[in-house]
């Protein structure tokens, strides 16, 4: 069994969807301390992971069924579920666990974890998600690593029993944007369907995950946004609350992938705009203002965060055209 035991050297990154987690794991991921697993595995913060498998919501058979299914070797559907529309995979390349986990490997850790879950099932469950990612930390040779599947913010109180260790890293960004990419993701076909139920469909979902951390200790939750990442000039307080959060030195080559891959248009800051009339646009503006009003009077953690960002967004028209270069400095 792979063994990360330093207590600083497991982070989960989580947050709504569509909120930069990817590009943050990433970044993070970048430093020699961290390594990135490449893709959400789901299968330990999702629906029938390890949350409802601790709590008896699912048994032993049906969370080992689907391992081996979806979460094993899933398609990409932009939002809608497979078992929903299944003509979506048709083309597409399969996700999953078998993108790094050899066959043999896995079989061998799902093996282990069904003969212990029984007797032990929050050390059997921890054994299983070791044996399947601890792989990826000792091959690149750092001592700790970063997993982005969203619900882990959601499943944290589960997480933070099974994994002491773990660090949790809540990602928000200026609730239109996130809401508009959901929206375009389901195309019509899933709520949220419009820009302004998008903006309530962000709102409880933040509620949701703040909820679930409220529990934890303070040393152990960050709230980050992206948006402070790729200001301009840069939000150099953000790169030195991470860096202190995970307790890591300045290092040149962690910013390598923003540099080199993330664009302006990437970052999609103040994309919800585009392209919708001025009507709608209002709609949308009074919708995320009567939220960030509701997020603020019940004292949301991240409150004052989302109200920094709306409001420095309302002064830099046209930030998502200046580019990430120089924020980058900040992490260097």
């Amino acid at each position: 069994m792979s063994d990360l035991a330093d207590p600083a050297r497991l982070v989960f990154v989580g947050g709504t969807g569509r909120s930069g987690t990817h590009l943050v794991a990433k970044l993070i991921g970048r430093h020699a301390e961290f390594e990135n697993v490449p893709i959400e595995v789901r299968f330990h913060a999702d629906r029938g992971g390890f949350p409802d498998l601790l709590a008896g919501r699912v048994t032993k058979d049906e969370f080992l069924r689907r391992l081996r299914g979806f979460w094993w070797r899933r398609y990409r559907s932009g939002g809608r579920p497979p078992d929903i529309l299944p003509w979506v995979a048709l083309g597409r390349e399969p996700r999953g666990l078998h993108k790094f986990v050899a066959q043999d490997a896995f079989d061998a850790a799902v093996a282990r974890f069904d003969r212990r879950f029984d007797s032990e099932p929050e050390s059997a469950c921890r054994e299983l998600f070791l044996d399947l990612l601890g792989p990826l930390a000792e091959a690149a040779g750092k001592p700790g690593l970063v997993e982005m599947s969203c619900a882990t913010t959601v499943a944290a109180p589960t997480l933070a029993r099974v994994f002491p260790e773990a660090k949790f890293i809540h990602v928000v960004r200026d609730g239109r944007d996130a809401s508009a990419s959901r929206v375009r993701q389901g195309r019509g076909l899933l709520y949220p369907r419009t820009r302004v139920q998008g903006v309530r469909w962000w709102e409880g979902r933040v509620r949701r995950i703040e909820g679930a951390l409220a529990g934890l200790p303070e040393e152990r939750v960050l709230t980050l946004s992206l948006d402070w990442l790729v200001q301009r000039p840069p939000n150099r307080r953000g790169y030195r609350l991470l860096r202190r959060f995970l307790g890591v030195e300045k290092q040149k080559t962690a910013d390598t992938l923003f540099k080199r891959k993330v664009s302006p248009e990437r970052a999609n800051v103040g994309r919800w705009e585009r392209g919708l009339p001025e009507r709608t646009r209002e709609q949308v503006r009074r919708e995320y203002e009567a939220a960030l009003e509701r997020i603020e009077g019940d004292r949301l953690v991240c409150a004052p965060l989302l109200r920094e960002i709306y409001e420095f967004e309302g002064d830099q028209v046209g930030a998502e055209q200046t580019g990430l270069a120089a924020a980058n400095e900040a992490f260097r």
